[in-house]
């Protein structure tokens, strides 16, 4: 299997890949899909662990094609609320420095709004100051066994993102 479908934003992930590549496949509506995610029911407060924060941020990714499209079921009163738990989020992983997840909200808010919200001046920021004259993001993050050597590797995901966001634009700062 190509995703971990026990998590409900895997199986839209599933399905966003299958669609895309044009394979057949008997999965439910991305719409059904979307309603199983932890965005799809009432709204939580901010995400403030990284589980479900990664959850947010893949369930926008997958259900706004990655900011291109906004289906029927994303309507704009849900795509508010979930913005706003996008923001809340932003500034939980910006309070411990989870740059990662600083990363890939930024790419979230950016999927669901171009507006230039504060805290994305913030969070453009404190991703600039955690980058190194290599152009990678982040501290350095202990492997996982059995990686070991190119300390890049443990920031390759954070950097990645980052750029993503990046080419969907940084906010610019007045009077900085």
């Amino acid at each position: 299997m190509l995703a971990d479908t026990r998590e409900p934003y895997r199986a839209l992930e599933l399905r966003y890949v299958l669609d895309r590549a044009g394979l057949r496949h008997a999965l439910p509506s991305a719409a059904e899909l979307f309603r199983r995610t932890v965005l799809g029911g009432v709204l939580l407060p901010p995400a403030l662990d990284p589980a479900t924060a990664y959850a947010v941020t893949h369930t926008v990714f997958y259900a706004t094609d990655y900011g291109l499209a906004r289906p029927a079921y994303l309507e704009e009163a849900r795509r508010r609320g979930i913005l706003d738990v996008v923001r809340r989020s932003l500034r939980a992983m910006l309070d411990v420095s989870h740059w990662d997840l600083v990363g890939e909200l930024v790419l979230a808010h950016a999927c669901l709004a171009r507006d230039p919200a504060p805290i994305l001046v913030e969070a453009w920021s404190a991703l600039a100051g955690v980058q190194d004259a290599s152009g990678a993001v982040g501290p350095a993050l202990p492997l996982p066994a059995p990686w070991t050597g190119d300390a890049f590797l443990g920031r390759y995901h954070m950097t990645l993102v980052a750029a993503m966001a990046g080419f969907l634009g940084i906010p610019e700062t007045r009077g900085a």
